[in-house]
């Protein structure tokens, strides 16, 4: 056995979602509808993302690499396709129930969360190339602050090339993200990718701060417009004094 081998593949398993793991996606009504019209599942690039870490390797990661293999940092992206401009990310999020700060902060008026498990999203994105992660945070303040961080700062570098964009630092542990990444030599700001809808959802949920008719647009248009009668459409389980509410 190769040094470290056991060690690597503990470390891949911290990135590898339980298949049964409940997942959410948060999102406004039009990309909703999008999703039922079009059955294609948005992905963004790397790079548009509002965090800096999510456009190259933190420092921290390679603090303890000699200087040559610093220095070769660019060609392990480039050989490795790890490139932003080429990965292209589409996020979710494992909770057990419903997120009262997810509902805020991605899908508040008139938003819809599709409830789902990674075994579902794998099956409906069967016919692409995509790999589902689990995000890992890490305290990037200092390796002192690192004890958790999965052993990125020696010569275990195929880990990090395979895992870094599953990387994010604590400030967001809130999120408990799980991430379908994909890898396409475009430029393209974003990407659909086709997907099996009825396959993707298990249960729909409908934002605490939708209004009445919102909620009966939602089920006359999954039932009737898009034939996913079968799916569960819940009201938000979250109970709001709606007339302190401010849009």
């Amino acid at each position: 056995m190769k040094p470290y081998t056991s060690e690597i593949n503990v470390l891949e398993k911290r990135f590898e979602p339980d298949p049964d793991l409940l997942i959410w996606r948060y999102m406004d009504f039009h990309k909703f509808i999008s999703l039922l019209h079009f059955r294609k599942l948005h992905f963004t690039r790397a790079d548009r993302f509002e965090d800096v870490f999510e456009k190259k390797m933190a420092d921290v990661l390679l603090q303890d690499w000699p200087e040559d293999r610093r220095k070769s940092y660019e060609k392990i992206r480039k050989a490795s396709r790890q490139e932003p401009a080429g990965t292209y990310i589409s996020c979710w999020t494992n909770h057990d129930r419903e997120s009262y700060a997810m509902w805020q902060i991605y899908a508040k008026e008139n938003g819809v969360a599709v409830q789902t498990r990674v075994s579902r999203l794998e099956e409906a994105l069967s016919n692409s190339e995509v790999r589902i992660c689990k995000v890992h945070y890490l305290d990037l303040q200092g390796k002192d602050g690192m004890q958790d961080a999965p052993g990125f700062w020696d010569e275990r570098e195929g880990v990090l090339r395979r895992n870094y964009y599953v990387c994010k630092p604590k400030a967001y542990e809130y999120e408990r993200e799980v991430r379908a990444l994909v890898l396409e030599e475009k430029e393209d700001p974003s990407i659909n990718i086709p997907v099996e809808v009825a396959a993707l959802i298990e249960n729909i949920y409908i934002s605490p701060f939708a209004s009445l008719w919102f909620v009966d647009l939602v089920k006359d248009l999954v039932c009737g417009g898009y034939g996913l009668k079968d799916k569960n459409i819940y009201m938000s389980h979250i109970k709001l004094n709606k007339s302190s509410l401010r849009f």
